[in-house]
C-alpha cells in the first residue's frame, strides 16, 4: 500500500505543468495554442521569453529531482527498498508525460529524457536514445521537407 502512495505522489508531481506556471508568472499566452501545441519549454521559448522557457525547463527537472529525492529519503522509513525509487522515477516520467491536470496530453518529454543519461548501464542510455530518435522522426517532418 505505501509503495502505491509513492508512486501516486510522485505522479502527482509528475503531473505540475511548469511550462503554464511560468507562461502564467510571465503574462504569456497558453504554450498549448501556438507553436508545436506542447506544453514545454521548447515551446514556450518560441514565446520570446527566454526567462519563462529556463523556468520552465528548471521546473520540470527539479519536479523530477524533488520526486526522486522525497522517494530516496523516505523509503527506508517505509521498510522499501530500490523498488520504490525506481516506481518513483518512472511515475514522475509519466506523469511529465501524460499529466492528470492537463486531461493526460503532456509535453513529449525531451527533458525528462535528457535525467536518463545519468546512468553506468549503457544499453539502457541506447534504447532511451533510439526512443528519443523515433519520436522526433515521428513528430516532425524530415530536414528536406519544412512545413511552411
Amino acid at each position: 500500500m505505501t509503495l502505491l502512495a509513492f508512486i501516486l505522489v510522485a505522479y502527482l508531481i509528475g503531473s505540475i505543468p511548469f511550462a503554464l506556471i511560468a507562461s502564467w508568472i510571465f503574462r504569456l499566452p497558453d504554450p498549448r495554442t501556438y507553436g508545436s501545441k506542447n506544453p514545454g519549454a521548447t515551446n514556450v521559448l518560441r514565446s520570446g521569453k527566454k526567462s519563462a522557457a529556463v523556468l520552465t525547463l528548471i521546473g520540470d527537472a527539479g519536479k523530477g529531482w524533488l520526486a526522486i529525492a522525497l522517494a530516496q529519503s523516505q523509503a527506508a522509513a517505509w521498510h522499501l527498498g530500490d523498488e520504490a525509487v525506481a516506481a518513483a522515477a518512472l511515475a514522475v516520467f509519466l506523469g511529465h508525460i501524460f499529466p492528470v491536470f492537463l486531461r493526460f496530453q503532456g509535453t513529449s518529454s525531451t527533458g525528462s529524457r535528457a535525467q536518463s543519461y545519468d546512468t553506468d548501464d549503457y544499453s539502457k542510455l541506447g534504447a532511451v536514445q533510439h526512443i528519443g530518435w523515433q519520436q522526433r522522426r515521428i513528430d516532425f517532418q524530415p530536414f528536406p521537407f519544412p512545413s511552411y
